[in-house]
């Protein structure tokens, strides 16, 4: 826990301008955490907009969570992919796409 916690608070201020090859662990971290805030918004809208059954929604939303979490933290391919389609989502096409993906239909 020192060597995560000494390597985030020397690497803050230089990660944003680092080169791809630099701060692997720092981003990889970065991006599992990103992964784990989509599993959890996910989750929320799945039970609450959707009435899902929390195992449902918790399977659904886990398992999305550990693969969009592990591809981002791995795969720069995947995180450019997550940054240049995700704006996407909030148009007006982009939820439709979501609602009837989600609702079943």
């Amino acid at each position: 826990m020192k060597k995560i916690t000494k390597l985030l608070s020397r690497s803050k201020e230089r990660l944003p301008d680092s080169n791809r090859d630099e701060y692997k662990a720092c981003k990889a971290i970065a991006w599992a955490s990103a992964g784990l805030v989509v599993g959890i918004i996910l989750f929320l809208v799945l039970k609450f907009n959707f009435d899902y059954s929390y195992a449902e929604a918790g399977a659904v939303s886990g398992v999305s969570a550990m693969v969009s979490g592990l591809a981002m933290a791995l795969s720069t391919h995947c995180r450019c992919i997550v940054l240049l389609v995700g704006p996407n989502f909030f148009t007006g096409k982009g939820m439709l796409i979501h609602m009837c993906y989600v609702s079943r239909y």
